[in-house]
């Protein structure tokens, strides 16, 4: 389940005893910026970006892009209790390079 699967799941479960009617006419929430697809596309990669909500707004906790020949990611999840898989390996604080992959993953950090 990625991170917006998580933050629905958390306010429904707080929110259970109050049934909210949506409204289908409403927009989905826009994924990513349009310079980050912008850069994405540009460099070929699939991208991959996690958003951690709060009462101030959204910040921008993963950013991942992939080929099958590199990945290059910038993560801040430390203060959370995920992590990016990739190739098996789990990442959660850091900025750098790995091997290619042909898929990334959101999971809950194994400890």
């Amino acid at each position: 389940m990625g991170a917006v699967g998580t933050k629905v799941t958390v306010e429904y479960l707080r929110n259970r005893s109050q049934e909210e009617v949506v409204d289908d006419s409403r927009r989905d929430a826009t994924a990513a910026a349009a310079a980050e697809v912008s850069y994405a596309n540009e460099k070929d990669k699939n991208q991959m970006l996690a958003l951690i909500y709060t009462s101030a707004g959204r910040a921008m906790s993963a950013s991942v892009g992939y080929t099958p020949q590199a990945t290059d990611y910038s993560l801040k999840l430390a203060s959370t209790p995920f992590a990016i898989e990739v190739n098996d390996k789990q990442f959660q604080s850091s900025k750098g390079e790995t091997a290619g992959a042909n898929e990334v993953d959101f999971v809950l950090a194994s400890s």
